[in-house]
């Protein structure tokens, strides 16, 4: 079995790679065509504005989608109260929207903010179009969980590669293209991962239906368990969007600049971070399921594996960030003082990664434990300190406190978890080995790090085969020294990864 989850790593890793190609591409040639203009300004702040509020409803989908289904007896007793949580979910999320939308025209056409500054007339319709696509995007993440329970990763990452090319392609060959154009084609890719993913599901037990009952107890519970979920999800949307609207406040382009920085940054989480999570959140959930113990045995072994592989890679993403920023953006309005700020952005980002590992798995254990109100204090608590943060530093420090703000909320939201989880259950055991494996990999990927560096400086064989150059080497490098430091650990995690029961 653990074979299978290997070899079906390496492919959904493949596919991930290509398909986060295709978008940095994408991403790439619309820098070259807006740079960090208003334009893209608007577009990128539009858009996260819609990611925040659909993430809103979206959070509870894995969180408590994938817990019912994984203790659910028979699909004939969950299916109807699956339905009618769905729907009930999409119909949140769609009213969600709809406010927004209403909002937004309040403001520009009753307030005349249209009038006043172009730019919030722009960012008005930039959020109808990318609400309709990440609305889109919902319902995909719907079929997703589904697929995940029978193993299906493959089919869910062919989905989202196609959409990717499909809106590549066209923002590629569009000639004189425009913003508009640019932000449809990206709404358009996600109606097209919808429709392959629903049609790859059309014939599962679970598949979406109207068939409801929003009478039955099960039906409430689930709801009971959503409500802490959506106040978590709202939390840390807010955690999101406050830095990007302060980044305004210092004028054109910061907030593209971090748009960029995270673009590099969900390179690296998206290729490991997401798909270790996705791959390990249905074994975590049924190990609680059959015994607390054998819950916490697996949420250590899982924290030492995903960030044996997340810490070697922050590492080389800082060494090599200003040489990945030069081939991804520096063209045309993007400039090599644009590079120089972005990477300060991609440091602090990427060093956080490392801590959201900890803290996704953690939050993943106190909802397989069937507690969703933790987490959201912890957001709480989050939120308000990156406030405080955030309102007191741009005064004092400037725009240092946007560059730091998500190692800084990163580390205080994971320290906050930790300790909540250790006053919910035992954690004495996983204390001492999380932190020898983690200063054995902080070692290995510190001396991959002098190594590439040192490389790095040798090479002048242009930016592009010098970085393709460092990679290797760096793999290569930390490859060896694992197999010399983690052989025992490696053979523990055979009989630890299980795809299924």
């Amino acid at each position: 079995m653990s074979k299978k989850l290997a070899s079906m790593f390496s492919t959904v890793l493949i596919l991930t790679i290509i398909m986060q190609l295709l978008s940095v591409l994408r991403t790439s040639e619309l820098a070259s065509h807006f740079g960090t203009t208003s334009q893209m300004d608007a577009m990128n702040l539009a858009n996260l504005m819609m990611v925040c509020i659909i993430n809103i409803g979206g959070a509870s989908i894995s969180v408590v989608i994938i817990p019912f289904l994984a203790s659910m007896k028979t699909v004939r007793e969950g299916k109807k109260v699956l339905n009618t949580y769905v729907i009930t979910i999409l119909g949140i999320s769609y009213v969600l929207l709809i406010l927004s939308f209403v909002a937004g025209f309040v403001l520009v056409e009753i307030f005349s903010l249209k009038e006043m500054n172009s730019f919030y007339y722009m960012l008005y319709l930039m959020m109808f179009i990318m609400g309709v696509g990440q609305f889109f995007r919902m319902i995909s993440w719907i079929q997703t969980a589904y697929l995940q329970m029978d193993s299906r990763f493959v089919t869910i990452k062919l989905g989202g590669l196609i959409a990717a090319l499909a809106s590549y392609i066209y923002i590629l060959l569009k000639q004189n293209l425009t913003i508009y154009e640019a932000a449809i084609a990206i709404m358009i890719s996600f109606f097209i991962e919808c429709v392959f993913l629903f049609l790859a599901n059309r014939n599962h037990d679970y598949k979406l239906d109207f068939n409801y009952d929003f009478k039955s107890k099960e039906y409430r519970q689930l709801m009971k368990l959503t409500v802490p979920v959506m106040l978590n999800a709202m939390v840390y949307q807010f955690i999101i969007l406050i830095p990007n609207f302060a980044g305004g406040y210092f004028g054109e382009g910061y907030i593209s600049m971090m748009t960029y920085a995270n673009q590099i940054a969900n390179i690296f989480q998206t290729l490991i971070v997401l798909n270790v999570l996705a791959m390990l959140y249905p074994t975590l959930s049924r190990a609680f399921t059959k015994s607390v113990n054998e819950g916490i045995q697996k949420l250590g072994k899982f924290i030492n594996l995903s960030n044996m592989i997340v810490i070697p890679v922050v590492i080389g993403a800082i060494i090599l960030g200003p040489n990945i920023i030069k081939l991804l953006f520096q063209r045309g309005s993007f400039t090599a003082e644009s590079t120089l700020l972005v990477w300060y952005f991609v440091i602090f980002l990427v060093l956080s990664l490392p801590f959201i590992v900890i803290r996704e798995l953690i939050f993943k254990t106190f909802y397989s434990l069937g507690d969703t109100k933790t987490p959201v204090t912890n957001s709480i608590i989050g939120m308000v300190f990156q406030i405080v943060f955030l309102l007191v530093g741009i005064f004092k420090l400037g725009i240092v406190t946007l560059v730091i703000s998500p190692l800084i909320i990163s580390s205080l939201s994971t320290v906050l978890a930790w300790i909540s989880l250790k006053r919910k259950i035992d954690l004495q055991e996983m204390n001492k080995p999380i932190f020898k494996q983690h200063c054995i990999y902080i070692m290995n990927s510190f001396v991959m790090g002098c190594v590439v560096y040192f490389c790095l400086g040798w090479m002048s064989f242009g930016v592009l085969l010098d970085t393709v150059l460092c990679i290797f080497i760096g793999i290569v490098c930390y490859g060896l020294l694992t197999l010399v430091t983690h052989q025992v650990y490696i053979k523990q995690m055979k009989n630890i990864l299980r795809i299924r029961r």
